[in-house]
């Protein structure tokens, strides 16, 4: 029979909600790692995500499954492993809820999210608990990653960006190589108790928003190993839920509008194409509100730069085509960008009325000597060559 406090459901980010009972639990287990694993109608993969748990060279930790209201046969599956784990059961409320949930009931120092699909390298824990050691309370330590299909075959080897330890808001934003995976992770459990929890009403991206809200108070280790094995499957949630791909579009974009066109460039090195090659990723993903903000980023950097070819052509490229609704209201909202364009060329287009001036005036002889058609053509050749590559004629 369920107890009421096994019922309970944290809520939201609410530090508040956190005990000092529970605060001083974390500290008197700093080197426990508290392996958590959120589950709701996962009893498919989740034996050998507990095997794995279980199997971790490092002994000192709490293996914690949350059943997130389960109606399949989760249950027995768990009860199976008797007293060798702890296990809790709750309403459905989502992937953060179950999470929150087992955090605030954990005694370790340490936190590892694995989720019921996934699994351990056995010494996943033990290469993470090492490099910690080494580092501040604000530090989470993450691995590389092995990608898996259902029948355990390995699809690819993921390794995480060594810029993530520069800027890892950068590296949440522009993440089309490979992404930030919270199950590689090993984090300190006072983390969560100085800066909040996962958010709850977020359902399939409250990862990316904790480590949104994350970036700028702690930074990220890299070790550079293979450390989770990652399982990709029909039946997971980014594929049988809703609304994934919107909500995945909208905190990239979010994270994206946070940041400094400065400090974009400098995570790119100053390399344009590169992020170029981000942008038309997203865009050719389906994704809307991501790539409109990219594309005013390459217009700011380009007038920025003084170079007006390349800010003409995104400008005429996009500006002007029809978008899908979402993109198209980022860039119909962006009035001050083109003002800026047009201070930036006003040089140019003065030059530039000057210079038509000069040629509309040349018209009554040009059309005696080459005709009307002809003459408009020719206009139209310098007018065009003037205003786009800049190659602008005064009459003195």
């Amino acid at each position: 029979m369920e107890t009421a406090e096994s019922m309970m459901i944290c809520h939201n980010c609410d530090v508040s909600l956190v005990s000092k009972c529970e605060k001083d639990e974390i500290q008197k287990c700093p080197d426990k790692v508290s392996i958590i694993i959120p589950v709701y109608n996962g009893a498919n993969y989740l034996k050998e995500a507990i095997d794995s748990a279980l199997a971790q060279t490092y002994k000192n930790i709490e293996i914690i499954v949350v059943n997130d209201g389960s109606i399949d046969n989760t249950d027995e599956i768990v009860k199976s492993y008797g007293n060798q784990i702890k296990y809790l059961k709750k309403t459905n409320g989502g992937v953060a809820s179950a999470l929150n949930y087992g955090l605030k009931v954990m005694t370790g120092g340490y936190f590892s999210w694995l989720s019921h699909d996934d699994k351990y390298y056995p010494e996943k824990i033990e290469k993470q608990i090492n490099c910690i050691k080494n580092c501040d309370d604000n530090t989470i330590v993450i691995s590389n990653w092995t990608m898996i299909d259902s029948n355990n075959n390995i699809i690819k080897e993921n390794y995480i960006d060594s810029r993530l330890e520069e800027s890892s808001a950068c590296f949440l934003a522009f993440d089309v190589k490979t992404f930030l995976n919270g199950c590689a992770m090993l984090i300190p459990g006072i983390i969560f108790v100085k800066f909040g929890y996962f958010d709850e009403n977020l359902k399939s991206t409250q990862d990316y928003d904790m480590w949104f809200r994350l970036s700028s108070k702690i930074k990220f280790k890299i070790i550079d190993d293979q450390l989770l094995y990652s399982r990709i499957h029909p039946n997971q949630g980014s594929f049988t839920m809703t609304d994934v791909l919107y909500n995945t579009d909208l905190i990239h974009s979010q994270i994206i509008q946070s940041l400094s066109l400065e400090e974009i460039i400098r995570y790119f090195n100053k390399n344009i194409s590169e992020l170029e090659e981000v942008f038309n990723s997203f865009y050719y993903n389906n994704y809307k509100q991501t790539p409109a903000h990219i594309l005013k980023i390459l217009i700011q950097y380009y007038i920025q730069n003084n170079e007006f070819n390349n800010a003409s052509s995104v400008i005429n490229r996009y500006f002007t085509k029809d978008l899908p609704i979402e993109m198209k209201d980022v860039l119909d909202d962006n009035n001050k960008l083109l003002n800026l364009y047009n201070k930036k060329m006003s040089k140019n287009i003065s030059n530039y009325s000057r210079a038509k001036n000069y040629y509309i005036s040349r018209t009554k002889s040009t059309f005696r000597e080459y005709g009307l058609i002809k003459t408009v053509l020719l206009i139209i050749k310098k007018i065009y060559r003037i205003f786009l590559h800049g190659k602008l004629a005064r009459k003195k």
